[in-house]
Protein backbone atom coordinates (compact mmCIF):
# COMPACT_ATOMS: atom_id res chain seq x y z
CA UNK A 1 0.00 0.00 0.00
CA UNK A 2 1.35 3.85 -1.04
CA UNK A 3 0.55 6.32 1.61
CA UNK A 4 0.49 9.82 0.30
CA UNK A 5 0.63 12.91 2.56
CA UNK A 6 -1.41 15.94 1.98
CA UNK A 7 -0.19 19.23 3.65
CA UNK A 8 0.03 22.77 3.10
CA UNK A 9 -0.69 26.12 5.25
CA UNK A 10 -3.97 26.42 6.97
CA UNK A 11 -6.53 27.81 4.81
CA UNK A 12 -4.64 26.89 1.69
CA UNK A 13 -7.40 24.19 0.59
CA UNK A 14 -6.19 20.86 1.67
CA UNK A 15 -9.63 19.77 2.74
CA UNK A 16 -10.87 20.92 -0.83
CA UNK A 17 -8.33 18.71 -2.54
CA UNK A 18 -8.88 15.82 0.20
CA UNK A 19 -12.49 15.82 -0.98
CA UNK A 20 -11.77 15.97 -4.49
CA UNK A 21 -9.88 12.54 -4.36
CA UNK A 22 -12.30 10.81 -2.23
CA UNK A 23 -14.73 11.71 -4.94
CA UNK A 24 -12.64 9.28 -6.93
CA UNK A 25 -12.90 6.83 -4.57
CA UNK A 26 -9.36 6.77 -2.52
CA UNK A 27 -9.85 6.73 0.98
CA UNK A 28 -7.97 9.98 3.01
CA UNK A 29 -7.67 10.17 6.77
CA UNK A 30 -7.74 13.73 7.92
CA UNK A 31 -5.51 14.04 11.53
CA UNK A 32 -7.62 16.67 12.19
CA UNK A 33 -10.83 14.75 12.47
CA UNK A 34 -8.48 12.06 14.45
CA UNK A 35 -7.49 15.31 16.67
CA UNK A 36 -11.25 16.04 17.45
CA UNK A 37 -12.03 12.44 17.89
CA UNK A 38 -9.23 12.28 21.24
CA UNK A 39 -10.56 15.17 22.85
CA UNK A 40 -13.80 14.24 23.34
CA UNK A 41 -15.16 13.62 27.03
CA UNK A 42 -14.13 10.40 28.21
CA UNK A 43 -11.00 9.96 26.29
CA UNK A 44 -7.50 9.96 27.88
CA UNK A 45 -6.75 13.17 26.30
CA UNK A 46 -9.29 15.01 27.52
CA UNK A 47 -8.39 14.80 31.22
CA UNK A 48 -4.87 15.82 30.69
CA UNK A 49 -5.88 18.99 28.70
CA UNK A 50 -7.97 20.07 31.32
CA UNK A 51 -5.56 19.69 33.89
CA UNK A 52 -3.21 21.65 31.87
CA UNK A 53 -5.26 24.26 30.86
CA UNK A 54 -8.24 24.90 33.23
CA UNK A 55 -11.45 24.60 33.15
CA UNK A 56 -12.26 27.77 31.19
CA UNK A 57 -11.24 25.86 27.60
CA UNK A 58 -15.06 24.14 28.08
CA UNK A 59 -18.02 25.10 26.57
CA UNK A 60 -21.42 24.50 28.72
CA UNK A 61 -21.48 20.87 27.37
CA UNK A 62 -18.32 20.40 28.97
CA UNK A 63 -16.31 19.51 25.61
CA UNK A 64 -13.70 21.32 25.20
CA UNK A 65 -13.95 24.30 23.04
CA UNK A 66 -11.22 24.70 20.22
CA UNK A 67 -11.61 27.82 19.72
CA UNK A 68 -10.72 28.98 23.15
CA UNK A 69 -7.82 26.52 23.31
CA UNK A 70 -6.18 28.00 20.00
CA UNK A 71 -6.52 31.54 21.60
CA UNK A 72 -4.71 30.18 24.63
CA UNK A 73 -1.51 27.68 22.58
CA UNK A 74 -1.50 29.83 19.78
CA UNK A 75 0.26 32.86 21.56
CA UNK A 76 2.49 30.31 24.17
CA UNK A 77 4.92 28.10 22.47
CA UNK A 78 5.45 26.49 25.73
CA UNK A 79 1.68 25.99 25.70
CA UNK A 80 1.53 24.62 22.27
CA UNK A 81 4.22 22.15 22.69
CA UNK A 82 2.19 20.76 26.06
CA UNK A 83 -0.50 20.07 24.34
CA UNK A 84 1.46 18.48 21.10
CA UNK A 85 2.85 16.21 23.89
CA UNK A 86 -0.53 14.97 25.02
CA UNK A 87 -2.44 14.80 21.68
CA UNK A 88 0.16 13.69 19.14
CA UNK A 89 0.73 10.37 20.58
CA UNK A 90 -2.67 9.64 20.75
CA UNK A 91 -3.20 10.77 17.39
CA UNK A 92 -0.47 8.37 16.00
CA UNK A 93 -1.75 5.65 18.00
CA UNK A 94 -5.39 6.56 16.14
CA UNK A 95 -3.41 6.75 13.14
CA UNK A 96 -1.17 3.89 12.61
CA UNK A 97 -4.71 1.77 13.79
CA UNK A 98 -6.45 3.13 10.68
CA UNK A 99 -3.58 2.42 8.39
CA UNK A 100 -4.06 -0.97 9.44
CA UNK A 101 -7.31 -1.06 8.94
CA UNK A 102 -7.05 -0.04 5.48
CA UNK A 103 -3.98 -2.30 4.53
CA UNK A 104 -5.78 -5.66 5.78
CA UNK A 105 -8.87 -3.94 3.41
CA UNK A 106 -6.82 -4.27 0.57
CA UNK A 107 -6.51 -0.54 0.05
CA UNK A 108 -3.29 0.69 -2.85
CA UNK A 109 -4.01 4.38 -2.72
CA UNK A 110 -4.23 5.73 1.00
CA UNK A 111 -4.04 9.57 1.55
CA UNK A 112 -3.68 11.08 4.92
CA UNK A 113 -4.31 14.77 5.12
CA UNK A 114 -1.46 16.06 8.12
CA UNK A 115 -1.21 20.06 8.04
CA UNK A 116 1.90 19.40 10.07
CA UNK A 117 3.21 16.91 8.12
CA UNK A 118 7.03 18.31 7.88
CA UNK A 119 6.78 19.84 11.72
CA UNK A 120 6.80 16.60 13.01
CA UNK A 121 9.23 14.48 10.80
CA UNK A 122 6.33 12.73 9.28
CA UNK A 123 7.78 12.83 5.81
CA UNK A 124 10.08 10.38 6.53
CA UNK A 125 7.87 7.35 6.83
CA UNK A 126 5.09 9.30 4.35
CA UNK A 127 6.02 9.79 0.56
CA UNK A 128 5.17 11.62 -1.78
CA UNK A 129 3.76 14.10 0.11
CA UNK A 130 1.48 16.98 -2.04
CA UNK A 131 1.32 20.13 -0.79
CA UNK A 132 -0.99 22.68 -1.53
CA UNK A 133 -0.58 26.08 -1.69
CA UNK A 134 -2.31 29.75 -1.91
CA UNK A 135 -1.42 33.47 -1.87
CA UNK A 136 -1.21 34.26 1.70
CA UNK A 137 -4.27 36.98 1.44
CA UNK A 138 -6.40 34.49 0.10
CA UNK A 139 -5.70 32.07 2.67
CA UNK A 140 -6.50 34.71 5.23
CA UNK A 141 -9.25 35.66 3.72
CA UNK A 142 -10.91 31.86 3.78
CA UNK A 143 -10.11 31.92 7.31
CA UNK A 144 -11.88 34.91 8.29
CA UNK A 145 -15.03 33.46 5.90
CA UNK A 146 -14.54 30.07 7.07
CA UNK A 147 -14.27 29.84 10.62
CA UNK A 148 -14.87 33.54 11.98
CA UNK A 149 -11.36 34.26 12.84
CA UNK A 150 -9.86 38.15 13.09
CA UNK A 151 -6.57 39.03 11.01
CA UNK A 152 -4.78 38.56 14.12
CA UNK A 153 -6.25 35.14 15.18
CA UNK A 154 -5.39 33.94 11.82
CA UNK A 155 -2.08 35.00 11.66
CA UNK A 156 -1.07 33.58 14.73
CA UNK A 157 -1.67 30.27 13.48
CA UNK A 158 -0.11 31.11 10.23
CA UNK A 159 2.98 31.40 11.77
CA UNK A 160 3.09 28.56 14.31
CA UNK A 161 3.38 26.31 10.95
CA UNK A 162 6.27 26.43 8.88
CA UNK A 163 6.57 28.62 5.59
CA UNK A 164 4.10 27.02 3.10
CA UNK A 165 6.75 27.73 0.19
CA UNK A 166 9.20 25.76 1.96
CA UNK A 167 6.12 23.24 2.46
CA UNK A 168 5.82 23.80 -1.30
CA UNK A 169 9.74 23.02 -1.89
CA UNK A 170 10.13 19.94 0.11
CA UNK A 171 7.50 18.46 -1.10
CA UNK A 172 6.86 15.54 -4.44
CA UNK A 173 3.94 17.40 -5.85
CA UNK A 174 2.14 20.79 -5.62
CA UNK A 175 -0.92 22.29 -6.14
CA UNK A 176 -1.58 25.98 -6.62
CA UNK A 177 -5.23 26.16 -4.91
CA UNK A 178 -5.58 30.04 -5.93
CA UNK A 179 -7.49 29.79 -8.64
CA UNK A 180 -11.12 28.20 -9.36
CA UNK A 181 -12.15 24.42 -8.28
CA UNK A 182 -11.81 23.25 -12.10
CA UNK A 183 -8.17 24.42 -12.15
CA UNK A 184 -7.72 22.74 -8.97
CA UNK A 185 -9.16 19.48 -10.00
CA UNK A 186 -7.06 19.38 -13.30
CA UNK A 187 -4.36 18.79 -11.25
CA UNK A 188 -5.11 16.46 -8.62
CA UNK A 189 -6.40 14.49 -11.82
CA UNK A 190 -3.05 14.76 -12.98
CA UNK A 191 -1.14 13.69 -9.51
CA UNK A 192 -3.51 10.63 -9.11
CA UNK A 193 -2.55 9.50 -12.83
CA UNK A 194 0.46 9.69 -11.49
CA UNK A 195 0.45 7.73 -8.46
CA UNK A 196 -1.84 5.27 -10.19
CA UNK A 197 1.41 4.70 -12.84
CA UNK A 198 4.09 4.64 -10.20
Amino acid sequence: MKIIGITGGIGSGKSIVSRMIRERGFPVIDLDELAHEIIEPGKPAYDQIIARFGKDILDPDRRIERRRLGAVVFSDTGARKDLEAITHPEISRLLLEKIERHRSAGIELLFLEIPLLFETGMDSWIRPVIAVKCPVGVCLQRLGDRDGFSVSESQARMNAQMDPEEKARRADFVIDNSSSLDETRAQVEKIISALMKE
